[in-house]
């Protein structure tokens, strides 16, 4: 979390552009932990809406003191990501977290690197569509992470929410987003449905209203 720490001023400077604030956001966040990493405050296209991404196994070591403070948190797998055995429990005990809003880059999967995370994806749809949860289409060319296939499989799940993320690591990469943008439109994802397309009032209430209801039952 020291990322996050040192990376929040500098993302939150409203008089500051977008890109003079992520390039703030990136050095301070170096500084702090001496490599480029995302695990700190980013802005996914939603104004002065502020999120945490962080990685799902550290959040539960941190525990929810440290993330109640944040407006939105996406819950991404930083670990054992080339296990070979079915990972679907792993998947629903993040999505049962009430801290954690979005599914960040759910396979896991890396071009060229990795093939991605194993799971029975139709139940683990049908529990974030219980749920209330959003979904990430990450745009990173190497991911594209939901792609379009297990896209339309949770649509076809009753998920309500998806949310498409840059992933990026540096400006230029904030380029990518238009490949989450294909995945979204082959997969037939309704406008209405993606939350970079809703305004940031609207976002951070959702987030805290599902935040409550989902404490609120545990």
């Amino acid at each position: 979390m020291a990322a996050a720490v040192a990376a929040a001023g500098p993302i939150s400077r409203r008089a500051a552009r977008v890109g003079e604030r992520i390039e703030a956001a990136v050095c301070a966040a170096w500084q702090a932990t001496g490599c480029n990493t995302n695990l700190g405050i980013v802005r996914e296209q939603l104004g002065d809406t502020v999120g945490a991404r962080v990685a799902y196994e550290r959040a539960i070591k941190v525990g929810p003191e440290a993330l109640a403070p944040l407006d939105m948190v996406l819950g991404a797998f930083h670990s054992q990501l080339r296990v070979p055995d079915d990972q679907t429990e792993r998947y629903l005990t993040a999505l049962r977290n009430p801290d954690v809003q979005i599914l960040a880059h759910p396979r896991a999967r890396m071009f060229g690197k990795r093939v991605g995370l194993l799971a029975d994806w139709s139940k683990v749809f049908d529990e974030a569509a219980r749920l209330g949860k959003a979904l990430e289409l990450d745009a990173t060319p190497a991911r594209q992470d939901l792609d379009v296939e297990l896209a339309r499989l949770a649509m076809r799940s009753g998920v309500r929410w998806f949310s498409i993320g840059s992933d990026a690591h540096s400006a230029a990469e904030l380029g990518a987003l238009p490949f989450g943008l294909a995945t979204a439109a082959l997969a037939e994802i309704p406008r209405d449905r993606i939350l970079n397309y809703r305004s940031a009032d609207f976002v951070t209430r959702w987030a805290a209203e599902l935040r409550d209801a989902r404490a609120g039952s545990v």
